[in-house]
């Protein structure tokens, strides 16, 4: 039994669709390249399955862009 975690990543226990860059892509609407520029940056989150596999949960995704949102001046709410 591997005791190096003592529990298991949150995208474990969640059932949840995880994607790739391409997949990230067509479901929110940013190209791949910029959503790699951002994830290279440390501004979305994504899980390393190996070497060179990325997967990302897009709910999450979404949740870390909406921090970046810009509102209007002298809008409210």
């Amino acid at each position: 039994m591997d005791t190096s975690r003592p529990f298991p990543h949150p995208y474990c226990m969640i059932r949840t669709k995880l994607v790739g860059f391409d997949g990230l892509a067509k479901e929110i609407g940013i190209p791949a390249r910029t959503l790699r520029s951002l994830w290279m940056k440390k501004k979305i989150p994504g899980v390393r399955l190996g070497h060179r596999t990325l997967v990302f949960d897009p709910e999450r995704v979404r949740t870390a862009l909406d921090k970046f949102e810009v509102r209007a001046v002298g809008q409210t709410q």
